[in-house]
């Protein structure tokens, strides 16, 4: 990445790791290599990474610490570290990497990649 040190977010359930119906928030999931790897990466070159995830939302907080020790967790056993969490998009990210965002040029509205799903529905 051009431009020196980036803020990237990067969701976690779903695009780090497998979502599955049934999981409970204190369940360590399992890694989705290419994300891992990616995250890595970001890591190594310097990048600040943040986990993403609604999860750190989660009103009781006897079950928000346990998801988030879960976060915590996977984070050790892939990156070596744990990673900054939040539920919170701000203006001091960079990117944001989600299985769920759809593309938008900056100051345009121009849709970029919506998997066809924009095209369903015009």
């Amino acid at each position: 990445m051009a431009g020196g040190k980036k803020t990237v977010l990067v969701d976690y359930d779903g695009t780090m790791c497998i979502q599955s119906k049934g999981h409970q928030p204190a369940d360590v999931l399992a890694p989705i290599g290419p994300v891992v790897r990616l995250v890595q990466k970001l890591l190594q070159a310097g990048h600040e990474v943040i986990v993403f995830t609604a999860r750190a939302s989660i009103k009781d907080l006897n079950i928000r610490d346990q998801a988030l020790g879960a976060v915590r967790k996977f984070c050790r056993e892939n990156y070596g570290e744990e990673l900054a969490i939040t539920c919170c998009k701000n203006e001091h990210f960079d990117f944001l990497i989600d299985d769920k965002a759809v593309a938008v040029s900056h100051n345009e509205g121009k849709m970029l990649d919506a998997n066809g799903f924009l095209e369903s529905v015009q």
